[in-house]
């Protein structure tokens, strides 16, 4: 997998306490197996560094490895800190098996040596109880050059001391032409065949009573596994067999990352369905599959198990984890995913994604790093709170004044800046709606362009917690929160105290660090999602009590005769006064964000990355404080839809400069693909906003969601002179409410000509609906101006 295998294998998908449980029981039994000496083997292979802490509690973290030769693996993990009390075991991948363990406090090193067979991938289970500590964790392994071991053993023809035959299998990792080698020693007579494993085709085999060493001469297949039994004609011989490459290349490259989507229902009680489901699936390719559930918990509580053909569980989840999924590894071959109600009934959509195992391409030559922050709730006017962003990026870039999302809520408008289009299109039409194929982003698109890909944040709410997410290298992932939050950090997943904003950005600039360590050539793609401004909002200490400009007043604030609006906005009444402190706390958790983008700037100049670096500072919607008496997004009204959107690029944009087009976060994809050299998908509704394209309107629209209140569909048309809204019936498509505001006499959307009681004032509307009908259903090029 090239750079990417870092991240992927290092994520860890289990509950510590099933860990240190199953650590402890392989004790109890006499299973593991541990020496307070190494012995001296070949070249040591370093596999990874984790960091933990047990400052939180117990934390634990796997590195997987899988063996490209037979014999003798002893694996090390050496502590930084002596004091630290860790422990290690090893399981086998395919079946869960625990192969050997260390007891906690074991070391300096701790060593764990097993025999593993060729393809063989085990998981270095590594925990912390006390104190912190860096672990190095290497490998002593066979060879790695051209000659594989396949098997190795007694075959007996008289079964005196062993078995008269086995059968074994070897996977070819490349194509070539493979010289498989018989030799033995002993009275007796040997005998091996060469068959495809799939289909039992007879391939080769070698002629009775031929003497040590005999070969097989055969053109392999990547990927393809071949059946090798061996078996003794007559007496006794201790053999080996090994293939050896005479030539290679690269082979067949495995197919396009693939998503599935499913659907279903499981009930406990046997009254309307089955307590368990299953759904199969196939591996074209080796790679790595993720499986993530979405259900209504309160319905009932549901259990995802991984098994293979044979089935063997090699996955499963707990059953408490409110969001479920599998993240692994596999072998090309079928599997099935078990979908289990442990309680109630349930409602179910399952995605299974599977990214096989490919090179990475390189970038573009001179292709600039990007850089992508989007806030959470943050308004357009909030940049004069922010004198850092406004000296680097106001004074530094360019600032679009009319910035705005596509749909203002959180989940949905993050889906449309990742896949560049319209939730009509891309599916995600609420917070829990996991539609989004992750295939389908610019995080993929920039993958294939040659990239590095980090990401930390808040991401999207539909996406379990446990798991990472296809298409990036590095990974910090939070719900939301300040303080004490959830995080999972490259597959550790912890409650961490500190500021969730600071955590966001100093993650950010480690795996910086990490992509200039590994290959400065190679640009990076980093996408940040600090959860601030967004309520409960809860400044850093420093900050708690700080000043805060002057609200601006504007007419819209505390509007008195709302009986123009539609009727969700007249059953509500928050004024100004209401709002204020929310208002306050909100503006100071920016100050930390002034902060941190400053931070992040500094360390891009000091590092000299910054003048080849594309950065687009936004958010994924704006936020009302008392405007027509809403304390609210999730509506049609400019404070909603608005949000910052600030260009910098040394030498591509002009410093100082503002631009007055419309820009959405549906642009920010076609924008980054076009900045990266990368082919901009043609089912991508928005723009690269750097070509000059000009729309003449913004397109919004929003999808009655259960998480955030009785909001009704609606739709929106917005030019510079005037604003069209649509609200929907339950049905989703008859109208039910109009809107109409002339935006040149009227910019704060106070009279509705069409329901302010005078007909006379009433504009016509053909052509706001015409734009409406043809942004409603748009797709692709018939979005874009």
């Amino acid at each position: 997998m090239g750079e990417r295998t870092a991240r992927g294998r290092t994520a860890g998908g289990q509950s510590g306490r099933r860990v240190w449980a199953v650590a402890l029981v392989i004790a109890m039994l006499g299973l593991s197996t541990f020496s307070t000496e190494r012995p001296a083997e070949a070249a040591v292979t370093q596999l990874a560094t984790v960091s933990l802490d047990a400052a939180g509690g117990p934390v634990w973290q796997a590195v997987e490895y899988t063996p490209t030769a037979a014999g003798t693996h002893t694996f090390a993990v050496a502590r930084s800190n002596p004091s630290a009390i860790t422990g290690a075991a090893i399981r086998r991948s395919a079946d869960n098996q625990w192969l050997a363990s260390v007891p906690e406090g074991a070391g300096p090193d701790q060593i764990l040596t097993v025999e593993l067979d060729v393809g063989e991938a085990v998981r270095i289970g590594l925990w912390i109880t006390g104190g912190s500590t860096d672990l190095a964790v290497s490998v002593d392994s066979p060879s790695n050059g051209e000659t594989f071991m396949i098997s190795s053993g007694v075959r007996d023809a008289s079964g005196d001391t062993g078995p008269r035959w086995a059968q074994t299998t070897w996977t070819a990792p490349r194509s070539g032409v493979v010289d498989f080698t018989l030799a033995w020693s002993g009275s007796g007579s040997l005998r091996f065949v060469l068959r495809d494993h799939a289909t039992g085709t007879w391939l080769d085999d070698m002629p009775f009573g031929a003497p040590s060493p005999q070969t097989i001469t055969w053109d392999v297949v990547a990927g393809v596994t071949y059946r090798l039994p061996v078996w003794a004609t007559s007496g006794a011989g201790d053999h080996s067999l090994a293939a050896t490459y005479r030539t290679g290349g690269p082979g067949p490259q495995p197919g396009a990352p693939s998503r599935d989507a499913h659907t279903g229902r499981v009930d406990a009680s046997g009254a309307s369905g089955p307590a368990t489901v299953s759904v199969p699936f196939t591996v074209a390719d080796a790679g790595r599959i993720w499986a993530s559930l979405q259900y209504l918990q309160s319905a009932g509580e549901l259990h995802l198990r991984l098994r293979d053909a044979g089935g063997i569980v090699l996955e499963s989840t707990l059953t408490n984890w409110v969001a479920k999924g599998i993240e692994t590894d596999l072998a090309a071959g079928d599997y099935s995913i078990e979908i289990t109600a442990v309680s109630g009934a349930a409602d179910w959509q399952l995605e299974i994604y599977v990214e096989p195992d490919r090179d990475r391409p390189s970038a573009s030559p001179g292709a600039p790093n990007i850089l992508v922050v989007n806030t959470d709730d943050q308004r357009a006017d909030s940049l004069r709170h922010l004198p850092q962003i406004e000296s680097w990026f106001v004074d530094g870039g360019v600032t679009f004044t009319n910035g705005y999302v596509t749909t203002p809520a959180c989940c949905p408008s993050r889906a449309s800046l990742f896949s560049g289009q319209y939730v009509h299109n891309n599916g995600v039409t609420g917070q829990r709606v996991a539609a989004l194929d992750q295939n389908q982003t610019v995080q993929r698109y920039l993958v294939d362009a040659g990239y590095f890909t980090a990401f930390a944040g808040k991401y999207v709410h539909f996406w379990p917690q446990q798991l990472t997410a296809p298409h990036w290298d590095r990974w910090t992932y939070f719900k939301g929160g300040y303080y004490n939050t959830w995080i999972n950090s490259d597959g550790v997943n912890r409650r961490e105290p500190g500021n969730s904003t600071i955590r966001t950005f100093s993650q950010g600039i480690q795996y910086l660090e990490e992509f200039r360590t590994a290959e400065d050539a190679r640009p990076w793609f980093l996408h940040l999602t600090p959860v601030t401004p967004h309520k409960p909002a809860d400044p850093e200490p420093q900050y708690a009590n700080a000043p805060v400009l002057d609200r601006i007043q504007t007419a819209d604030i505390d509007e008195v005769d709302r009986s123009d609006k539609p009727p969700f906005v007249r059953n509500r009444n928050r004024t100004a006064a209401a709002t204020e402190s929310l208002r306050l706390d909100m503006t100071r958790t920016l100050y930390t964000y002034d902060d941190q983008v400053d931070r992040m700037m500094d360390y891009l100049q000091s590092s000299g990355e910054l003048s080849n670096t594309l950065i687009i500072l936004t958010s994924d919607n704006g936020y009302l404080w008392g405007e027509h008496r809403l304390d609210e997004k999730f509506v049609p009204y400019g404070p909603s839809i608005r949000v910052p959107f600030l260009v910098y690029w040394q030498g591509e944009v002009i410093p100082g400069t503002t631009d007055d087009r419309w820009v959405a976060n549906i642009d920010i994809a076609p924008t980054v693909l076009a900045a990266a050299g990368a082919p901009i998908p043609s089912w991508m509704d928005g723009v690269d906003i750097l070509s000059g394209a000009d729309r003449d309107h913004a397109f919004t629209e929003y999808f009655q969601d259960p998480s955030n209140g009785g909001i009704p569909d609606w739709r929106s048309v917005r030019t510079h002179d005037w604003v069209y809204n649509e609200y929907l019936g339950a049905d989703g498509e008859t109208v039910e409410f109009r809107e109409y505001y002339d935006l040149v006499a009227d910019p704060f959307e106070l009279t509705n000509l069409l329901a302010d009681g005078d007909p006379a004032n009433d504009p016509p509307l053909g052509a706001a609906q015409a734009l409406m009908a043809q942004d409603a259903t748009c797709a692709g090029a018939g979005c874009r101006p």
